[in-house]
């Protein structure tokens, strides 16, 4: 929430949870987002560090409206490391098209593991670059 806000839009947490950690809106264009949140604790690597979140794969496959984007924030030792932004559509195309993350769970319970590893030059999953994905919060200005 605090870095929406820093970057000046208005930040809400819904009332029911229902998948949505928080409603974002830039008031200069009257955009609206839904996010959801997701956090990892930075595992130092010898090149960076590595990071692991899981997804419900119900929510991965599910369209929205308006779309849902998933922040996925990483903890360093003593501050937040950087931030993925990815829209859940594009999520959705990298995993069932490139294989990107792993399926763990059964039937209506599985969830997409994926290990992120984060690189000065590149951030990576399964051999995709998701380097253009970090620390992008202008999506939100559209």
């Amino acid at each position: 929430m605090s870095e929406f806000l820093m970057l000046g839009y208005n930040v809400a947490v819904p009332e029911v949870d229902v998948g949505d950690d928080l409603f974002v809106v830039n008031d200069a264009g009257g955009n609206f987002r839904r996010v959801q949140v997701k956090t990892a604790t930075a595992k130092p690597t010898r090149q960076g560090y590595t990071a692991q979140f899981l997804i419900p794969v119900r929510q991965l496959e599910q369209p929205h409206t308006p779309e849902l984007y998933y922040v996925f924030a990483v903890r360093g030792e003593s501050r937040w490391a950087d931030f993925l932004i990815v829209e859940r559509k594009e999520l959705f195309e990298i995993h069932s098209v490139h294989q990107v993350g792993s399926l763990i769970g059964v039937a209506d319970k599985q969830q997409v593991r994926l290990a992120i590893s984060f690189r000065d030059a590149d951030v990576t999953c399964g051999g995709q670059s998701f380097q253009a994905m970090r620390n992008q919060f202008g999506k939100f200005k559209v």
